[in-house]
C-alpha cells in the first residue's frame, strides 16, 4: 500500500537503511534488503526535506533520480540524475523507467498525486507519500494516536491548498493509496520467486474476470492468489503488526522459492508426478491460449 503520515518516519528508514527482505503485511510492499543498493525516484528533491533524502540514499550508495521542474535549487545535486517535467500532466520523462522506491515529497493535490501513483504504480515496488501532521482534525485532543479524526474537504473539488492544506494532504493520501493498493503483491512475490530459482518465465497477467470464465480457481489453481474485493480476499490482508513488533522476521522469498525448489526436486518421481496445487503444464498453456486469442 502507499505510505502516509503514519508510517513515513519507518517507512523512509526502512527504505533508506539496511533491511531484511519484503514481509507480508508490511506496509508499502518489498523494502530494499541489507546489502542491496536501491533505484530510488524522489519527486520534488530539491527542497523542503528532498535533499536530506537525496544525502542519505546517496550516502547509501543508492541510484538516485530526481523528478522536478528544474525551477527550486536547480544547480543542486549536479551529480544525480534529475528528469524535467510538471507532475500536472508533464510526466512522459517517466514513462518507461522503473525503480525500487518513489518518494513523494511534493504532492499536495490529490489529483496531482493521482496522475503521478497511477503511472508509477507497474514501476516501483514502493510509493512512500510524505503527508503531514495537519491531515488530522484541527480539533483532535493532545494524546491522539494514529485512529484520530482525520480533516475532510468541505468542497471535494477545492484544491486551494492554503485554505484547505490538512485536508488535501489527506486525500492525497487515499489518491496514492487508490492507485497501489496491497503492496506486498503478487508480482513482488513472483519477481523474487525467479530471482531466486533463476528461472527466464515470461510473466502473462490476466484479469481475474477471465479466470474466473476459464473456470481457474484461486488458491487451488493459483496457489497464494485470492482475487481482491471476493468474499475471501480479507484471510490475505489480516495484520500481522503484532507478531511483526514483537519480533518476528522473516527469510526472503527468493531464498524460501530458491530451497523449495531444491525439495522438491529430491522428492521421489512418483511423487512430483502428482501435483496437489497449481495448473498442470496443459491446463496453463490451454489458458494462456485462450488468453491470447
Amino acid at each position: 500500500m502507499a505510505m502516509t503520515r503514519r508510517d513515513f518516519l519507518q517507512a523512509s528508514l526502512a527504505t533508506l537503511a539496511a533491511c531484511t527482505a519484503p514481509r507480508t503485511g508490511a506496509p508499502g510492499g518489498s523494502i530494499p534488503s541489507a546489502g542491496r543498493h536501491s533505484k530510488i525516484l524522489i519527486l520534488g528533491g530539491t527542497g523542503f526535506l528532498g535533499p536530506a533524502l537525496v544525502e542519505a540514499a546517496r550516502a547509501r550508495g543508492d541510484e538516485v533520480t530526481l523528478f522536478n521542474r528544474g525551477k527550486t535549487n536547480p544547480g543542486r545535486f549536479t551529480d544525480v540524475e534529475q528528469l524535467h517535467g510538471d507532475r500536472d500532466g508533464q510526466l512522459d520523462a517517466l514513462g518507461g523507467r522503473k525503480w525500487d522506491v518513489a518518494i513523494d515529497t511534493s504532492g499536495y493535490v490529490p489529483r496531482i498525486v493521482k496522475l503521478s501513483a497511477a503511472l508509477l504504480a507497474p514501476s516501483v515496488e514502493r510509493y512512500v507519500f510524505v503527508s503531514s501532521i495537519s491531515a488530522y482534525d484541527e480539533s483532535v485532543p493532545p494524546g491522539s494516536d494514529e485512529d484520530a479524526k482525520i480533516a475532510q474537504l468541505s468542497d471535494p473539488a477545492s484544491e486551494d491548498v492554503r485554505a484547505s492544506y490538512g485536508a488535501l494532504k489527506a486525500a492525497c493520501e487515499r489518491a496514492a493509496e487508490a492507485a497501489m493498493p496491497g503492496r506486498t503483491t503478487m508480482r513482488g512475490m513472483l519477481d523474487e520467486c525467479q530471482g531466486g530459482i533463476g528461472s527466464k518465465a515470461d510473466l502473462v497477467w490476466v484479469p481475474w474476470p477471465f479466470l474466473e470464465k476459464e473456470k481457474v480457481e484461486p488458491w487451488g489453481d493459483m496457489p497464494v492468489w485470492i482475487p481482491a474485493g471476493t468474499a475471501e480476499s480479507g484471510m490475505s490482508q489480516v495484520s500481522i503488526a503484532r507478531a511483526v513488533a514483537a519480533g518476528l522476521r522473516f527469510r526472503p522469498i527468493s531464498d524460501t522459492a530458491r530451497d523449495t525448489l531444491a525439495w522438491w526436486k529430491a522428492l521421489p518421481p512418483e511423487r512430483r508426478a502428482k501435483l496437489r496445487a497449481g495448473l498442470s503444464p496443459e491446463r496453463e498453456k490451454a489458458v494462456l491460449a485462450a488468453w491470447a486469442a
